[in-house]
């Protein structure tokens, strides 16, 4: 049976870091790559994540490598812009890599990636489209917006006001649309797109087996008291969850948290964690993937989800899957994703949140509790094969 073509579009990729989008793309073609056919229209970055991750696949360079660049504001906009104008340049001079195929993943809304589904739908009507999309854009106007927060208003006005246009073409021509959370849905829902054709792309994770933790070492003889997996983004609170381990440290002095990420905001961290005299108890890891990030893991007790804004927040699930139970704050989107295994903490309350992480961190039993809520809910719910497994039957 000949297979058929499906073009997996990641031009937008900046950087080293490994968002939830990263993790779906990679993940999308890993399970699918028997069934179909597989092409990836990929950036210097997203052909280096595709190593690291050992796909075999065939891919189609849409960018050379980046130069390192600070993630202000100009830059990010700068960024996208080229990558815009390039994505919208390879579409008019490859159009025979559209017309050949069968389907397309976008895997952002980012208008770098979103173009090549734009295009090929124009150019081949036939074409599937398959539309992903991170997160809905947060309204920068509220007064709780963290772009208000964290002094990136403009940035949140140019994103918010982007993606407006981008969902009212992908509603107009997307044949299916991947939303990574349930809030999200109805956004996209018209008279072209029902409920099965917006289907909820949670994520999944690695799910270690019974025997592996059962030669853990023990929670509280572990070396580390917390873990955060993540972006070091505005988004995802991580200057604000410095505020939150200060408080810890009142009341456990020798308390140690591991940031696993990178990200624009390392800096500005590294500066706060200075200023506030935590450098004792606060390591700022980088960029970690495999065995090294695993190893992290078994040797933590809490793992930290200190978003502000979120779609579902995939890595915190990585952590939780070792029986890490989570604190976060009570988010719309982590009501679906997290039911069970992570405390959830009045929106935005650092002292509330401390204490959470403090109640795990002191109370055996407590800790037991969520620890194995949190392993039984990944094995649940976070299995990234059943969940491709699903969606190609319904929408391919």
């Amino acid at each position: 049976m000949i297979k058929p073509k499906l073009l997996v579009v990641a031009h937008t990729n900046l950087g080293t870091s490994l968002s939830g989008g990263d993790r779906i793309f990679l993940n999308l073609i890993k399970y699918w790559q028997d069934d179909f056919k597989i092409t990836l229209l990929a950036s210097f970055e997203a052909q280096s994540l595709s190593s690291q991750f050992h796909l075999k696949v065939n891919t189609i360079p849409t960018s050379a490598k980046t130069n390192p660049v600070t993630l202000n504001t100009f830059n990010l906009f700068s960024h996208h812009t080229l990558r815009f104008i390039s994505g919208l340049y390879f579409c008019l001079t490859n159009k025979d890599v559209l017309m050949q195929s069968q389907y397309i993943y976008t895997a952002s809304d980012f208008y770098g990636d979103f173009v090549f589904g734009l295009i090929a739908k124009i150019f081949n009507p036939k074409i599937k489209w398959l539309c992903g999309y991170y997160l809905i854009a947060p309204n920068p106007f509220n007064p709780d917006s963290n772009y208000i927060k964290n002094n990136q208003f403009f940035r949140g006005v140019i994103y918010y006001l982007a993606q407006r246009i981008t969902i009212i073409l992908a509603k107009s021509y997307a044949d299916s649309i991947f939303v990574t959370s349930l809030p999200d849905v109805n956004v996209f829902l018209n008279n072209r797109l029902t409920v099965d054709k917006v289907p909820i792309i949670q994520g999944g994770v690695y799910i270690p087996s019974s025997q592996k933790l059962k030669i853990l070492i023990p929670a509280f003889k572990r070396k580390f008291d917390a873990i955060y997996i993540g972006r070091l983004h505005s988004q995802k609170g991580v200057v604000e969850m410095i505020d939150i381990w200060a408080k810890v440290v009142k009341e456990i002095p020798s308390a140690y948290l591991n940031v696993v990420g990178d990200g624009e905001l390392m800096e500005t961290m590294l500066q706060k964690i200075k200023n506030l005299k935590l450098s004792n108890n606060i390591k700022l890891i980088g960029f970690l993937i495999g065995k090294q990030k695993f190893d992290l893991i078994k040797q933590s007790k809490v793992v930290l989800h200190p978003a502000s804004q979120d779609s579902g927040g995939m890595a915190a699930a990585e952590a939780m899957a070792w029986g890490l139970p989570g604190v976060s704050f009570d988010l719309p989107a982590l009501t679906t994703y997290y039911p069970t295994g992570m405390i959830k903490t009045k929106c935005y309350d650092y002292n509330q949140f401390a204490q959470n992480i403090i109640k795990l961190l002191t109370d055996k039993e407590y800790y037991s509790q969520y620890s194995s809520a949190a392993r039984t809910l990944t094995i649940k719910s976070w299995n990234w094969q059943k969940r491709f497994a699903t969606i190609k039957q319904n929408l391919i």
